[in-house]
């Protein structure tokens, strides 16, 4: 792809160097990236072009609802994760902690002491909440907050800042290479997918999405399992530049 003048971009809720691996162990092409729903967006060699953060307020009442609920919270930095438990594994747990990648908080007081300690930016709020009733309350209460919710799946439920998606990643990218969302083929699935199959010219939904993005796709392509995104993009030949009789 990268031979015919076509640019890759890899959108997904997770982070920068998750995206690199696949790109380069699964792919073989230098792909941009657009991680955590659009919070943080890399070019080709991996340099970041736009950083969005969550207000640290919003990140408090997060927890503090998470900590009513009993509902466990993934934030996501640049640089570590910080899980909030309510379940406390170690009686030794005083303040809080920290690995190399990860950073463990037990209470609201716990989060405020380690956001007092040091500046904290987070990107993206991810959790999986298997209670449905739990999950709704939640999703809705996060809709009230300076926050874009998404579920990713049944069960995932995960926020960036308002405003900030899959779509405004790849207008970030848009401004730097002067790309076009009409000249765009875009693939998905879940809700962290709907702006953009909606607002690309060119958006595919996969037959095993949600079938509110198959209202507004351009195509339906088949399901995962059948390498629904490769037999779009050979039907329509934008992997090999259609040859001149």
């Amino acid at each position: 792809m990268n031979q015919n003048g076509i640019a890759v971009v890899l959108a997904s809720g997770r982070p920068i160097e998750s995206l690199a691996l696949f790109s380069q162990d699964v792919l073989h092409l230098d792909t941009f990236k657009i991680g955590f729903n659009g919070a943080i967006v890399a070019n080709q060699h991996g340099k970041v072009l736009a950083m969005e953060l969550i207000n640290n307020q919003d990140v408090i009442e997060v927890t503090r609802l998470a900590q009513q609920l009993g509902i466990n919270v993934n934030f996501s930095t640049p640089t570590k994760w910080i899980n909030f438990s309510v379940q406390v594994n170690d009686d030794r747990v005083d303040k809080y902690n920290e690995t190399l990648t990860e950073i463990r908080c037990h209470s609201l007081a716990q989060l405020q002491l380690l956001m007092d300690d040091r500046p904290i930016k987070v990107l993206k709020v991810g959790m999986h909440i298997v209670d449905q009733k739990k999950l709704w309350v939640m999703k809705a209460a996060m809709q009230g907050m300076a926050l874009n919710v998404v579920q990713s799946d049944r069960e995932f439920l995960e926020a960036t800042r308002r405003g900030i998606s899959k779509y405004s990643g790849f207008q970030q990218l848009g401004k730097v290479y002067k790309w076009q969302a009409d000249h765009a083929l875009v693939f998905g699935d879940y809700e962290n997918d709907y702006e953009l199959i909606q607002r690309a010219k060119y958006g595919v939904a996969m037959a095993n999405g949600l079938a509110k993005l198959k209202s507004v796709a351009w195509q339906v392509a088949p399901t995962n399992d059948e390498d629904g995104v490769a037999q779009i993009i050979n039907k329509y030949d934008w992997v090999m530049p259609v040859k001149e009789e």
